[in-house]
C-alpha cells in the first residue's frame, strides 16, 4: 500500500508541478507584456526605448521595437555587440535585425502540453504620431526543464520510494506482529 501510494505522489507531482509552475509563470510573463504595452503606447520613443531597457533586466525576456516592416529598430542589443556573443540565442531580438512575418505574430498555444520554447508577444504602438510594433519574447525553456527534471529523477525517488515502503512494511510488520508473539 506504501509503495501504491507513494507510486501514486509521484505521478500527481509529475502531472501537476509543470502545469502549475507554467500557469504562475505564464500569468506573470502576461501582465508584464500587457503592462509595457500599456505603459509605451501613446508616450514618445525614448521613454519607450528606457522602459524596454528596464524590461530587459529580467533575464528571460527580451522586448524590441519594430516598425511596420518588420525592421528591428530599438533592442538592447545591436548587430555589433551581438558579435562579440558566442551563442545568440534564437530569443534574443537583435537591433537591425529584420523580422519574418511569421516572427510578427503571437504565438498561439493553449496550455503547457503544446507551449513551444519561444513564446512571441506582438502589439501595435503608438509612439509620437508613428505606428510600431512591440515584440516581446519569452524563453520557457525552464519550464519544460521541469519535466525533464522530474523525468531524471524518476529512477532515483523510484528507488527510494521502493526502499521507503519496504522500510514501512517491515516496521509495521514489526509493531504489529509483537503483541501476537
Amino acid at each position: 500500500l506504501m509503495l501504491a501510494g507513494l507510486l501514486l505522489l509521484y505521478i500527481f507531482l509529475y502531472r501537476t508541478v509543470p502545469d502549475y509552475y507554467f500557469s504562475t509563470a505564464w500569468k506573470e510573463v502576461k501582465n508584464k507584456f500587457s503592462g509595457l504595452t500599456e505603459e509605451m503606447d501613446g508616450g514618445s520613443f525614448e521613454e519607450a526605448c528606457r522602459l524596454i531597457d528596464l524590461f530587459e533586466s529580467e533575464g528571460s525576456m527580451d522586448a524590441a521595437l519594430a516598425d511596420t516592416s518588420g525592421l528591428v529598430v530599438y533592442s538592447v542589443l545591436s548587430f555589433s555587440q551581438e558579435n562579440l556573443i558566442p551563442q545568440n540565442p534564437n530569443w534574443r531580438l537583435v537591433k537591425g535585425q529584420a523580422l519574418t512575418a511569421q516572427e510578427l505574430l503571437s504565438t498561439d498555444f493553449s496550455g503547457y502540453d503544446d507551449l513551444p520554447e519561444l513564446v512571441r508577444y506582438v502589439r501595435a504602438v503608438s509612439l509620437e504620431g508613428s505606428e510600431y510594433l512591440l515584440v516581446c519574447t519569452w524563453s520557457a525553456r525552464n519550464i519544460h526543464k521541469v519535466t525533464q527534471l522530474l523525468n531524471e529523477m524518476f529512477p532515483v525517488t523510484l528507488v527510494l520510494i521502493v526502499v521507503g515502503a519496504l522500510l514501512g512494511a517491515l516496521l509495521y510488520g514489526k509493531v504489529f506482529t509483537a503483541p501476537v508473539i
